[in-house]
């Protein structure tokens, strides 16, 4: 709840020149799983969710693949395969925007590497 009052409020603060130099993100951090439970209910899963928007955003694109529902396309045969991860795209958005040399990224993501795509306009 909190979040969403802070994006709202953000975005009634900015003004149009604000919102065309900045990147704004909104990250979902768990899901519920694909298939039921033993009791008929679901648990947190691992599929999330990454926005990223802004005029310093290049384009508008989804990222990633959609792996399917089918038993083999489940991770563990119950929960939705990630197919990319969110850190790695914070990084991307850090190299890209602020320049961030690999050894800086390693220091805020020890484990990630940032994609090689171009996502942010220079």
């Amino acid at each position: 709840m909190m979040t969403k009052n802070f994006s709202r409020m953000m975005l009634i603060d900015m003004s149009a020149d604000t919102i065309n130099q900045a990147v704004h993100s909104s990250h979902s951090v768990s899901w519920s799983t694909a298939k039921e439970n033993g009791t008929g209910g679901t648990d947190h899963g691992t599929g999330s969710a990454l926005f990223l928007a802004g005029g310093l955003v290049k384009g508008v694109d989804v990222k990633g693949t959609w792996p399917g529902l089918n038993n083999q396309q489940l991770f563990e045969q119950r929960d939705l395969m990630p197919t990319s991860n969110s850190f790695a795209w914070f990084a991307t958005v850090l190299a890209q925007l602020w320049e961030f040399n690999e050894q800086e990224l390693k220091q805020v993501f020890p484990h990630i590497n940032a994609y090689d795509e171009d996502i942010i306009l220079r």
